[in-house]
């Protein structure tokens, strides 16, 4: 008897990733293919300054003497000096192994990696900034109450009174834990908003176009009798479009400040200044205690995906007949503000309002 068609693995449907109310849903995002990666090279290390660290001063008549003579002000306005900041990207993979006697082809086990990758970016992301990236979540500049723990409400309102209080008084983002999420929603302190704040419905930015990303002067600089230039130039910005934003983000009651709900936030404390920047900060060892923080909205460059293994070989482990292939990318997460504050919640306190 002639033998049947081979019987290949079994293909269920794409699970998307979970987007809503995570770190890429409520960020900016832009996403660089070979070509943008290659011309911008951001994956290098990007420089930037941030920017809301002043608050806007009202001119006030100039004080005189007894002689009607201008004398110097006691108090004048003072720039805050952010400088400048210099950011490296990290890379997060994903693995994809499997039995040599599995029949699958190079492409198929790439194809495997690269979804994995992307189902389990929001987390890896999250997971980058709570400690692993410059500025971690674990890194704050203020620490609320003393460190002392409070209960939920006083967290969630001390937070949106240090975002308004902080430099120019933009609307930022409160990162807590999953779980945290639904405790927030249950005592009404936050909200779910219809319409996303920074994406329209096609998920394009509402306040910046990918033209907005060439530096400044520079379309003026090309455009004099070097088109070609520009066009080239255009031709390899990243996508501005996030194809994570969902239709509806969780806002706090009071500001507004958008609630990122992070499966790869741990809830820990911020990092001993003391200890090696490597090692992950240790999360905390009180029962019902747990940390939120406070930044600006942020901002996560995506670089492109790659497959380093293309031929069999490459992906064979010969002594324990496994196939293993890594999908790629290189990430990088800014909080473009000077805002970044870190608050106790002792989730045994009585919030007052549930």
């Amino acid at each position: 008897m002639a033998a049947g068609p081979p019987v290949g693995m079994h293909r269920f449907p794409f699970m998307p990733p979970q987007t809503k109310h995570s770190l890429l849903g409520s960020a900016f995002v832009l996403e660089y293919d070979d070509a943008a990666a290659l011309q911008w090279r951001w994956e290098n290390g990007l420089d930037f300054i941030p920017e809301g660290c002043s608050e806007v001063f009202c001119f006030e008549d100039c004080p005189t003497d007894e002689n009607g003579d201008p004398v110097d002000k006691e108090n004048k306005p003072v720039a805050v000096c952010a400088g400048s900041c210099t950011c490296c990207p990290k890379t997060l993979g994903y693995p994809f192994r499997c039995s040599t006697s599995s029949g699958l082809s190079i492409d198929e086990m790439n194809a495997h990696a690269c979804r994995g990758l992307d189902q389990g970016l929001t987390k890896g992301v999250e997971c980058m900034l709570q400690d692993q990236t410059c500025a971690a979540l674990s890194e704050p500049g203020c620490v609320l109450y003393d460190g002392a723990a409070v209960n939920l409400t006083q967290a969630i309102a001390g937070l949106d009174q240090y975002l308004a209080s902080c430099g120019a008084g933009l609307p930022g983002a409160i990162h807590v834990p999953a779980g945290l999420a639904t405790r927030l929603c249950q005592c009404g302190l936050a909200h779910r908003s219809w319409g996303h704040p920074l994406y329209d419905e096609l998920g394009m930015p509402r306040t910046f176009n990918n033209v907005d990303l060439l530096p400044p002067g520079c379309e003026e600089y090309l455009a004099d009798g070097r088109e070609d230039e520009l066009e080239l130039m255009l031709a390899t910005l990243p996508s501005i479009r996030n194809r994570f934003a969902a239709s509806s983000v969780l806002e706090t009651c009071g500001r507004g400040n958008i609630i990122i709900a992070g499966a790869g936030y741990s809830g820990s404390g911020p990092a001993d200044p003391d200890s090696d920047p490597e090692e992950p900060a240790d999360p905390t060892t009180e029962t019902g205690k747990i940390w939120i923080y406070a930044t600006g909205i942020p901002t996560v460059f995506l670089g492109p995906v790659k497959t380093p293994a293309s031929t069999e070989a490459e992906a064979m482990t010969r002594y324990i007949n496994q196939m293993e292939v890594v999908a790629e990318r290189s990430a990088l997460v800014l909080n473009p503000g000077c805002c970044h504050a870190a608050v106790c919640v002792d989730l045994c306190l009585p919030t007052g309002c549930c």
